[in-house]
């Protein structure tokens, strides 16, 4: 009976902090990727190609 509200409350959380996990990996790889010499945009294109896929 406890697991369900531990589980409810580690979801939740996982929900507040997703969006800045997300941030945080697009930004490593705009970085990354501009490093290489690509453009900033085509790094985003490709994250949310990779993210679909």
């Amino acid at each position: 009976m406890i697991y369900l509200p531990v589980t409810l409350l580690l979801f939740l959380l996982f929900l507040l902090i997703f969006p800045f996990i997300r941030l945080a990996i697009t930004t490593d790889v705009e970085v990354a990727v501009a490093k290489l010499g690509f453009s900033p945009g085509f790094a985003l294109c490709g994250l949310f190609a990779l993210l679909l896929t």
